[in-house]
């Protein structure tokens, strides 16, 4: 567990208000959620800052949903770092204990003091997972010969909505934020957790 002054006071401050709330899975600014069937949050943010040269922060965050509205997470990408979200009315608040890789440059170190995020749309999404094949067609239908011409490829995050037998109805949404659904094999993609 995190122990700074900072999300102490932070936690007392927000705790008030979300009590009453609930983490909702949706696109948030720079975020996707997911409230997985076994009340677990798993996220990924990921920002771009500049044009032709441009800075990154990505990441992704998994943790047990606690009762009071709150809830800590671990966060991963190239390291391990603890953290604390919380799911207000219509936003989503991350607090680190530090800055992930090239990150500092990009919210400028906003993250380690806490970071409000707007829900820009509320979604049905139970997971989320990563590509691990070069190229996977979306199907129309949980059934082989249903391919589509839209595609997805190799550590593309994608957003579960449903899994049935063999398949995996999914949502992807690309950088200019146009949204993306089908089903795909589940064998195509791994959880977020393997990507550690």
């Amino acid at each position: 567990m995190i122990k700074t002054i900072s999300i102490a006071l932070s936690l007392l401050t927000i705790g008030v208000a979300s009590a009453d709330s609930h983490f909702k899975a949706g696109q948030y600014e720079f975020v996707k959620m997911a409230v997985t069937p076994d009340n677990r949050v798993e996220g990924y943010y990921h920002e771009v800052m500049g044009e032709g040269v441009s800075r990154t922060c990505k990441f992704f965050f998994e943790g047990a949903i606690d009762p009071d509205g709150y809830t800590y997470v671990n966060t991963w990408l190239d390291t391990n770092i603890e953290g604390v979200i919380d799911n207000q009315i219509d936003s989503l608040f991350i607090e680190l204990a530090n800055d992930h890789p090239g990150c500092s440059s990009v919210t400028a170190g906003e993250a380690k003091y806490g970071l409000n995020l707007s829900l820009l749309e509320n979604k049905p999404w139970i997971g989320l997972g990563v590509i691990k094949e070069a190229k996977v067609y979306l199907n129309l239908a949980p059934i082989a010969g249903t391919e589509s011409k839209v595609y997805i490829v190799k550590d593309d995050v994608i957003s579960i909505i449903d899994v049935k037998d063999d398949y995996t109805s999914i949502e992807y949404i690309n950088n200019n934020n146009k949204s993306f659904k089908g089903w795909i094999k589940n064998s195509s993609y791994s959880s977020i957790k393997n990507v550690k």
